[in-house]
């Protein structure tokens, strides 16, 4: 099961903070804090952050072993929780400011359409009308 517990921007990107309570073995809890976590008094979980813009997920950031009264409170510490959300922005835009150059450098200018002669191909789109390349 997981549940967002934090949202928030970072200049283009937005920034999302998951907790996941998947959790099954509590062996390396001590056995007072695993059985407040079975009671409902702690919650034990594990953290992602997701950094994304316009939608897609360009980096994420994972912590596990969070024990807390309650999860919305490790999005409240500011260490932890400032810490891995500056660690996934800096990796969001390290991957665009690549994929940036990438793109700059590979994609090449489009090809003119031919026939088998080498004559530019004439080509109709329904709706629009006659074309040639």
């Amino acid at each position: 099961m997981e549940r967002l517990i934090h949202e928030t921007t970072r200049g283009i990107f937005a920034v999302r903070t998951y907790a996941f309570f998947d959790f099954d073995d509590l062996a390396e809890l001590d056995p007072e804090h695993a059985e407040a976590v079975q009671v409902g008094k702690l919650e034990y979980f594990r953290v992602r952050i997701d950094v994304m813009w316009q939608g897609v997920v360009l980096a994420s950031e994972f912590l596990g072993g969070c024990l807390y009264e309650k999860a919305e409170d490790f999005a409240c510490e500011q260490d932890s929780h400032a810490d891995l959300i500056e660690s996934a922005v800096c990796q969001a835009e390290a991957f665009g400011h690549a994929l940036k150059a990438v793109l700059h450098t590979k994609v090449a200018k489009p090809q003119r359409a031919k026939d088998w002669t080498g004559a530019p191909l004439a080509y109709r789109i329904p709706g629009l009308g006659r074309f040639s390349s």
